[in-house]
């Protein structure tokens, strides 16, 4: 084989791998979702704070406990 047969060769092989890459690495999670419409919103809510004492942490001491 000649140094361009090889180019060539290369070339389709490499494109080959990307196709395959795209086909596999799709987003298949999307199809078993709700609507982004009818998915209720993500929230956050905050914990309490939590005391440091030197390099450790410990819960804070709750009323009736």
């Amino acid at each position: 084989m000649n140094k361009e047969n090889i180019r060539r060769w290369a070339g389709w092989g490499i494109l080959a791998i990307v196709i395959i890459a795209l086909a596999v690495c799709r987003r298949s999670g999307e199809a078993g979702r709700d609507a982004p419409e009818t998915a209720p919103p993500l929230t956050l809510t905050l914990a309490e704070p939590v005391d440091h004492l030197d390099v450790l942490a410990r819960e804070p001491q709750g009323e009736g406990i």
